[in-house]
């Protein structure tokens, strides 16, 4: 089954973990990693984790404002300065709810895919389409304010405070956000069409939305955790009503928008 997934996909290589409670019942690398080199995948392979990323961004941003006390009803203008007037009145809720009404417009110049705050000062208010607000309308570009909104509010680099909030107290020790360390050299390669190209979502603006390199152990420590009412390994790691407000059912979908939903789904954080 997975060898035909794989050839329906065009996809070179795949990693499959299946777990109970934290313990691994099926564990098996499929294919390879790197379509040049023919390097094979294993078990510690690296892969984009794309948009799965909102999901530890999120958590992290969750975790800080419950040790902090503050409310997702809360202004991100309030937490930042200098953001574009209409964007700085959205509330937390809306970024993390994809019903904020930003658009999902990719920069085009390398200063502005370098750096979140130039890239948000340059297109101002045009990045927010008013008549969208309350309603689904998915973005990359919200995530990247919950990820200047960790450094905000916890006085440390976005990776720093994820490593801190996540990754060290699950054990997620092979999961980064940048491969170009000798250190993770085992990542796979992107792939398109079953030949290698360039990884889309890697520059530094969309690092908290979409950029997370993962191995499949280390995600499935987060998927046990998350299970468990924020449990990992007998230690309450992510506080339960962390966990109870990111399974809120938020922004209703309704038909199926850019391969998201099914009739009566809802999108959470």
């Amino acid at each position: 089954m997975v060898q035909a997934d794989m050839e329906a996909a065009q996809a070179p290589g795949a990693m499959i973990l299946v777990s109970r409670n934290g313990t691994p019942l099926f564990e098996k690398a499929y294919g390879i990693r790197n379509a040049k080199t023919k390097e094979p995948v294993t078990s510690s392979t690296l892969f984009l984790t794309a948009s799965v990323t909102k999901t530890i961004t999120t958590t992290t941003l969750l975790i800080l404002c419950h040790e902090k006390g503050i409310s997702t009803d809360t202004s991100v203008g309030s937490i930042l300065d200098s953001l574009p007037s209409e964007i700085s009145g959205l509330s937390i809720h809306q970024i993390l709810s994809q019903s904020s009404g930003i658009l999902d417009h990719k920069p085009t110049r390398k200063k502005w895919k370098n750096d979140p705050k130039a890239y948000f000062s340059h297109y101002g208010n045009k990045l927010l389409a008013k008549q969208l607000e309350g309603v689904f309308n998915y973005t990359n570009y919200g995530h990247v304010l919950a990820g200047l909104l960790i450094e905000e509010i916890s006085g440390s680099p976005f990776e720093i405070a994820v490593k801190k909030k996540i990754f060290d107290p699950l054990g997620m020790s092979h999961s980064t956000y940048s491969v170009l360390d000798e250190k993770w050299s085992n990542h796979s390669a992107a792939h398109r069409g079953g030949k290698m190209v360039k990884h889309e979502y890697t520059f530094p603006t969309i690092k908290a939305s979409a950029s997370m390199f993962s191995t499949a152990a280390d995600l499935s420590n987060f998927a046990t955790c998350f299970m468990n009412q924020g449990q990992y390994q007998g230690d309450q790691v992510i506080a339960k009503e962390v966990i109870q407000k990111m399974m809120g059912q938020y922004t209703p979908i309704g038909v199926l928008h850019n391969y998201f939903g099914y009739p009566e789904s809802c999108y959470g954080y």
